[in-house]
């Protein structure tokens, strides 16, 4: 690693910039703000700024953040020797995930990390300042949990005056925030004058019966409006539809539950507020009837059907195994999604065998070209394959070693049930009276 620049400066060392916001809620400087004062501390050194990373309304108890893993993984390939932060609380807030997170950037990736406002250990490597670093990051996790409190109490008073909380508004409206509000027009949500019209058709087809969740994603995905506030997301899956028609924000209702994570390891992920959602009358106009949302339940409960056939139980000999290659063979490379490609199993009464179908079309992308895959096919294929392999010789070498182990093993176990059923007949003759104390006692040594 490049050594660290003396107090001249050295123009070469390059220097990243991570910034995060978690909620309008929290009394904190903006991202921008956040960017500016790191650029101007990196000047001032004599550095020069070789990226910026952000995260906005990204808690500080969760890893789960696109910039904080997009800077992670240019760190590992050595695009910068540094980062800089307004405070250090930006990496997280709970200390103990503070100081992995350091110990992670510093000793893996071989980072200096720097900040604005606060000490680091690596601004001279003495004791006293690792030490002064440390009791910093004591009283920011103090904070963030007193804070985290405040926070709670201060949302659920917002929900109770029918404030909305979301940093993100439901598709169909537009949010107002504080610094953007007016005396004509206070912060909250507003009805957009093109896609609120969209989302009320929306409710209203799906409301006859005769549209399926993925009839309305497509019906969605083709709307010039819809495709102009979503552009640069995926498209609109048959999950984000689901979400849609069961929200009562469109009501005029807003939401409160608490937020709670899996687990307390870091990349912890929030838990689902299913069931948990307590429903308050709202400020904003709401633009679905009520009657209209609960026929869109009703019709969704009548959906709902069991296809299991309790007498038939079917094992898949691939189970995620199993990848579309219309869509691997396009431009997967570039998506994020993990399960881009993936064959989902089932089984249909109707053709009376097992498939596996492409799930392209149920996370909201494009409906692939390929339809059902007979599950027996995709067994031929890998027959063939495996057939013509020619494994090299040592592998061919432990495998001749397990099957042979396997037979050995196989003839013990067999052995050990016929002197199993041995024993249980010299212990039937002996409570019938057939045999005699000698007897039973010299049979038994023997078997033992």
């Amino acid at each position: 690693m490049t050594e660290q620049p003396d107090n001249n400066g050295d123009f070469t060392y390059r220097v990243a910039i991570y910034a995060r916001y978690s909620s309008e809620m929290q009394n904190e400087i903006s991202i921008d703000d956040q960017i500016a004062r790191c650029r101007e501390e990196i000047a001032r050194r004599g550095w020069r700024v070789a990226e910026t990373y952000e995260d906005s309304a990204k808690s500080g108890w969760s890893l789960d953040r696109d910039g904080f893993q997009a800077m992670r993984a240019a760190a590992e390939k050595g695009k910068f020797q540094a980062v800089m932060l307004w405070k250090f609380d930006r990496l997280a807030r709970d200390h103990n995930h503070t100081v992995m997170i350091k110990a992670l950037l510093r000793h893996q990736c071989e980072l200096k990390l720097y900040c604005v406002e606060g000490v680091s250990e690596d601004d001279n490597d003495s004791p006293y300042a690792a030490l002064v670093e440390q009791m910093i990051a004591v009283f920011a996790a103090f904070y963030s949990r007193n804070l985290s409190s405040d926070t709670k109490r201060a949302k659920r008073a917002r929900a109770l005056r029918g404030e909305f909380n979301g940093s993100v508004p439901p598709l169909g409206y537009r949010l107002v925030r504080k610094s953007q509000a007016t005396d004509e027009q206070p912060a909250g949500l507003y009805p957009d004058p093109e896609l609120a019209p969209i989302i009320v058709e929306a409710f209203e087809r799906y409301a006859t019966g005769q549209y399926s969740d993925p009839d309305i994603a497509d019906w969605l995905n083709a709307q010039p409006a819809v495709q102009e506030a979503r552009k640069g997301q995926k498209p609109v899956g048959k999950d984000t539809v689901r979400d849609i028609l069961q929200n009562r924000t469109y009501t005029g209702k807003v939401p409160y539950s608490e937020t709670f994570y899996d687990g307390s390891s870091l990349g912890q992920k929030k838990k689902t507020r299913r069931g948990r959602v307590a429903w308050y009358e709202g400020k904003h106009e709401g633009i679905v009837p009520d009657q209209v949302l609960e026929t869109c339940l009703t019709v969704r409960e009548g959906l709902r059907r069991t296809y299991t056939n309790p007498t038939r139980m079917h094992t898949y000999i691939l189970p995620d195994r199993v990848y579309c290659s219309h869509c691997i063979a396009e431009d997967h490379e570039n998506l994020a999604d993990e399960h881009y490609g993936k064959m989902r199993l089932a089984w249909y009464d109707r053709i009376d065998a097992a498939q596996y179908r492409c799930v392209a079309r149920d996370r909201g992308y494009r409906k692939c070209a390929q339809g059902y895959v007979r599950e027996q096919e995709v067994l031929d294929q890998v027959v063939r394959i495996l057939s013509t392999m020619k494994p090299p010789p040592e592998v061919m070498a432990r495998i001749d070693a397990t099957v042979k182990a396997r037979d050995s093993n196989s003839d013990a176990l067999e052995e050990v049930r016929k002197l199993e059923e041995q024993v249980e007949r010299v212990q039937y003759s002996w409570e019938q009276g057939l045999m005699s104390p000698d007897a039973y006692v010299e049979k038994m040594h023997y078997l033992n």
